[in-house]
Order: structure tokens, then sequence, then C-alpha cells
């Protein structure tokens, strides 16, 4: 109950940042704005990053004494015997494989290192707006579309405007940024690939009526899914990172 709490008021944030934007100027909104170039479902999906959460095992092929297993901090570190503390999140296996043989060189003999992803951290989107199901959902890294995660949350309702899906992303210096996805010419064959896919803790919103009018269907919809109001001062982390808005309070982020 409380991780839907949690999640809902970073929902809750998420789309008030929306809302003044469209209520503003379009200059703010364009800084709040990202492309997604790269990230369309046509596009070859790449090594998997490492991220918090995640359990290694590190065998050490001529020093078996040293193997271990290990699961990556929430400070995205890990501890190994005689390196101590390196930075694994973010990197690919092979790269934090070929980080820990250097490490190890002049230390051990034959520093021969191999990773093994034993188990990932469960990656999460939001969906919310008109869907018959809305809420968060697992997702297959580099492999689930914003049409796929709409589908996961029962479809589109008849109220719904497909041709004005809102993806909000967590971008620089942890703050949001959205972007616009014309649902309607994915599904007509128009345009498939502008179904891009989505990155853990995307926040999907479906509205009721052209983007324009977002203020008011996603202010209504806040309303009266949650009591919850938070202040706009926050920060948009992963993991679960206690942190404060600027209005005193504070809430674990998804």
């Amino acid at each position: 109950m409380i991780k839907h709490i949690i999640l809902f008021s970073s929902l809750t944030v998420c789309l008030s940042l929306i809302s003044c934007a469209y209520m503003n100027s379009p200059t703010d909104l364009e800084v709040l704005t990202f492309e997604a170039e790269n990230s369309s479902a046509s596009e070859p999906i790449g090594d998997y990053v490492l991220k918090q959460g995640d359990s290694l095992d590190v065998k050490y092929f001529y020093n078996s004494e040293l193997n271990v297993n290990v699961v990556i901090r929430l400070d995205g570190k890990i501890s190994l015997q005689l390196i101590g503390e390196l930075v694994a999140a973010g990197l690919t296996p092979s790269e934090l494989q070929a980080t820990i043989i250097e490490k190890y060189k002049g230390i051990l003999r034959k520093p021969e290192v191999t990773i093994f992803l034993k188990e990932f951290e469960e990656e999460k989107v939001y969906v919310g707006g008109e869907v018959d199901r809305p809420g968060d959902f697992s997702i297959n890294i580099g492999n689930t579309t914003v049409l796929q995660s709409i589908f996961k949350a029962g479809g589109f309702k008849e109220t719904s405007d497909p041709g004005s899906v809102i993806i909000v992303r967590r971008g620089p210096e942890n703050m949001p940024v959205t972007r616009k996805v014309n649902l309607k010419e994915v599904i007509s064959g128009k345009a498939p690939e502008k179904d891009i896919y989505l990155q853990p803790f995307d926040i999907v919103f479906v509205p009721k009526t052209f983007i324009a009018k977002a203020n008011k269907s996603v202010e209504q919809y806040i309303k009266n899914m949650i009591p919850v109001t938070l202040s706009t001062g926050f920060s948009y982390f992963r993991g679960k990172t206690r942190t404060k808005n600027s209005g005193g309070g504070s809430f674990v982020a998804p």
C-alpha cells in the first residue's frame, strides 16, 4: 500500500510539472521535452547495463578462494577483497569485468575474472490515465514499447486520446522530461517508429482530450485518484532513495 502511494505521489508531481509547462510558455515546455533518438522499436538493443540491486557472481579462475556473490548497493558500488570498492552501476557486465581485472593487476599473478549476472532488480513503469487498469508494471529492458505497456494496463478506454499520450522520464539533474507520442499513427501503421522503447520508471499517461488541455484532465484525474499532494521541488531518483521536497516532506521515489 505504501509503495503504491509513493508511486502515485511521484506521478502527481511529474504530471503537475507537465501542467505548469503547458500553462506557462512554449519555451518552458521545450526545456522539458526529450528526443527518442536510437530508442524506437526498430533500433537494435544494446548490452544489459548493471544497476542498483543486481546480484553478481564474481568468479576467479586461478583464485577460487576469492569467489564471491555481491549485490550492487544503492550508491552503485560493490566491494571486493584486496581491491575494495568500485563502481558497478552504469557499466555492462563486460565493462565491469575489464575494470576488475585491471584493478587486480599487480595483486594477483593471473587476474582472470568472470562476471555472472545472477539476479537483476525488477524494472517497472507506471501507466495511468484513460486505461482500464492503471498501475505499475514490470518491463523487459529494451523490449517494452509505449503501446505494449498500455496493453499491459488493459488497453485504452473509449474516452482516451491515443494521439496525445505523454511519456515522463527522468532527465538531466534528475528533473522530469516529457515527450508526446501519437499512438494513433502507430496503430494505423502510418508511423510504427513512434512506438518507442520505455526506460525503467518511465510514466505513461493517456489523457482524455488533446494534450493542449492536459492541465485540466491531469489535475482532475490526480485529485480523484489520491488525496496526497506534493510540492514540485523534488528529485526523481531510481531505487529506494529517500529524498526531501521543498515543502519539507519526504518520500521514497520508485
